[in-house]
């Protein structure tokens, strides 16, 4: 009897074990966070393990076939740990970060992000200057420069010489707060500097990567032809960002617009522009099929013209997932030869990461590759098991309909996890910009690369039409009642305990694997059960949580539900607050409209007492009035003037003291030596984690 061939046979999968040890290599190495003779070694045990296979297998004909697989898979582990071990220049003895070099020199690293205020890059080091001479230096930093003028302008290739101040960069000192230290981490970039324009100077350009400094200036002309033709704003920016990936100029509220609708996608170059680029070509170059070698010619520029678009757009984990597959494609059929999608898909993961170990923490890469894995697994079983109507337009409906629940479903746990909200409406809002998306690429394709300014003019008034029409749709599907749900929190079980649950529904549903419905049952209950417990957890939650947002005093008070915001900043969409406070808040408030927000700017000075969630807080900014009725459970001292302490009662030994981050350095060593004098106990909060009150401990 001959055993049934199943979507998910390992027997045709070969890279996906090689895949997921290397994935896992990669994870150990970064987390284990070994020193630099690590490296060495790690390579030294793979070194010597292929020689002993190579002399067991090849001279001496003794090895046992059944351990090849094992042993591959182990190399590939270990493989995994010594790609990431080695881009960790931190623990090299050059490392720019381990000495007071004062110059550095290096070479700008990506595209600048140009703010209003700022100019942000990756500088990659490659040599300091310390006393007229030159020494090896390495390692990576991030650049942000004050700008001066409008006109400060780096490119990335410029080779720049800058004073070195740089320092450590902070880790996120409130919860649930966007950790921008693990981020950088995360792409082995270690320290940061903050530089004036008069301390850094452009002494070359052009010496990047030659191929992408050569495409990211093509980009660049055709950017600023899109900005000439196009002239609307939002078209410019939504058209940018569709064709191009150039996300630089992105406004908030378009982010929003197309990420409450689950389309945020689209403004990301993926799988479907690259689809989109390839049916044009496929189209247009279909007449050298008369040639006598014109199949291979056409495959040939049509692979030089996929790579040229995937270079051009910046070379995103997602295009690069699609540019790699559709390499296999043309191959394999080029050659007649049958291949198995799902071991093209982690091939192609498998070669991203060995160019480069850090896309793995790539929330792009992880999303692009879960909505992947969801059409090749999900929605051919869709297709199969459910009816799809005969009418060509209801049957396009139903398939768009398909591919947007096999994507979503597979990306929910890790974009719950990432991104706290879930679009209720993605099925409205992605069949409504499945055409639009469409025509917006092909227009401006056209754009980019017609030479006809009247036929150019015209294109850039249909782009603009089309864009605006896709653009109001959106916003108006985002306006509907219950178009986002906001505050989700998911937990790092919540999401492996839902990934599984997933992947045991596809089991079930394909009809091989009955006997594991009791465990998917078994799965669902313990999810509901930890969503249950933390809902009603929080029903009578009474507690104060106090920010770290830096100079400033942010305070909030949640009790049974009802959330308030203290701050001296001005308003609840300041930047400081969208940064370190938003997130948390989402967690205790149905939406942030919910939260009151009161400003305590100016009353601060004077003193303020404020009562909530089970308790009083006094803040004191100018000393004791001698009017304090009662004693406070908590007491924020934002007083400079040590002496001042002194005036605290006595007999509020109850009272916790906390110092936020208005006071230096040196005021915080007085205040704490005059606190331990008197026996106060209290919390410095700068440079510091967030303080917590809760009523209920």
């Amino acid at each position: 009897m001959v055993k049934k061939e199943t979507p998910l046979d390992r027997r045709r999968m070969p890279f996906f074990r090689l895949c997921v040890c290397y994935g896992c290599g990669v994870l150990i190495g970064f987390y284990m966070d070994f020193p630099a003779v690590s490296v060495t070694v790690v390579a030294a045990m793979v070194g010597i393990l292929v020689m002993v296979f190579f002399w067991l297998e090849v001279i001496n004909k003794r090895f046992n076939h059944i351990i090849i697989p094992y042993l591959v898979l182990f190399i590939f582990l270990f493989l995994g740990m010594f790609g990431i071990m080695v881009g960790q220049s931190r623990y090299q003895p050059t490392y720019f970060g381990n000495s007071n070099l004062p110059f550095l020199s290096g070479i700008i690293a990506d595209e600048p992000l140009y703010r209003e205020k700022t100019i942000r890059f990756p500088v990659h080091v490659d040599y300091a200057l310390n006393n007229g001479q030159t020494e090896r230096a390495i390692g990576a930093l991030m650049v942000t420069v004050w700008r001066d003028t409008i006109d400060d302008n780096y490119q990335y290739g410029d080779r720049i010489v800058f004073q070195n101040n740089s320092t450590e960069i902070s880790p996120a000192w409130n919860p649930r707060q966007f950790d921008y230290r693990l981020y950088l981490e995360k792409k082995q970039i270690y320290r940061q500097a903050l530089l004036q324009r008069t301390q850094l100077e452009v002494i070359g350009h052009h010496e990047g990567q030659v191929i992408t400094d050569f495409a990211l200036r093509i980009r660049a002309h055709l950017i600023t032809k899109f900005h000439h033709f196009v002239g609307d704003q939002t078209t410019f920016q939504i058209s940018s960002a569709l064709i191009f990936g150039y996300r630089t100029a992105m406004a908030t509220d378009v982010l929003e617009a197309f990420t409450n609708t689950g389309t945020i996608h689209v403004l990301s170059v993926s799988g479907l522009h690259v689809g989109i680029v390839f049916m044009l070509l496929n189209y247009l170059l279909r007449f050298m099929d008369r040639w006598k070698y014109g199949k291979l010619l056409r495959l040939t520029l049509t692979l030089f013209c996929i790579w040229a678009y995937v270079i051009l757009t910046g070379m995103a984990p997602a295009i690069l997932r699609a540019g790699i597959m559709i390499i296999f494609f043309l191959i394999a059929s080029a050659f007649e030869k049958k291949q198995n999608n799902l071991n093209t898909l982690f091939a192609s993961a498998l070669f991203i990461l060995i160019f480069d170990p850090t896309m793995l923490f790539d929330i792009g890469f992880q999303l692009s590759y879960l909505a992947v894995l969801g059409l090749f697994t999900l929605y051919p079983l869709m297709l199969r098991t459910i009816r799809v109507p005969q009418n060509w337009v209801m049957r396009q409906v139903c398939q768009l309909t398909f591919i947007s629940l096999a994507a979503q479903l597979f990306t929910a746990p890790l974009a719950l996890y990432y991104f706290h909200q879930f679009p209720n409406l993605f099925l409205l809002g992605n069949l409504f910009i499945a055409l639009p998306s469409t025509v917006i690429m092909y227009v401006g394709i056209a754009l980019a690369f017609c030479p006809i300014e009247e036929v150019n003019a015209l294109l850039g008034l249909i782009l603009h039409q089309v864009v605006q029409f896709m653009f109001v749709g959106l916003q108006w599907i985002d306006n509907l009642p219950y178009a986002v749900t906001k505050g989700i929190h998911f937990t790092g079980w919540q999401v492996v305990v839902s990934s599984s649950a997933i992947w045991l529904l596809y089991l079930v549903w394909m009809g091989h694997q009955k006997k594991l419905l009791p465990i998917l049952g078994l799965t669902l209950i313990l999810l509901a059960l930890g969503v249950s417990w933390n809902a009603v957890r929080d029903v009578d939650l009474r507690m104060i949580r106090i920010y770290n947002t830096q100079r400033n005093l942010s305070m909030a008070i949640i009790d049974r539900g009802k959330v308030t915001l203290f701050s001296t900043l001005d308003s609840l969409t300041h930047p400081q607050l969208r940064f370190h406070v938003w997130r948390d808040l989402e967690y205790y408030a149905s939406d942030l409209s919910a939260i009151r927000f009161v400003s305590i700017r100016d009353s601060v000075k004077s003193g303020t007492l404020i009562r909530g969630g089970g308790a009083t807080i006094l803040v004191v900014e100018n000393g004791f009035s001698g009017q304090e009725a009662e004693v406070p459970d908590i007491l924020i001292w934002r007083d400079k003037r040590v002496r001042r302490l002194m005036d605290i009662p006595k007999d509020w030994t109850h009272t916790t003291l906390i110092f936020d981050g208005i006071h230096t350095a040196v005021g915080l060593e007085r205040l704490q030596a005059t606190a331990d004098s008197l026996g106060l106990s209290y919390y410095v909060l700068k440079d510091n984690f967030a303080y917590f009150w809760d009523k209920n401990k």
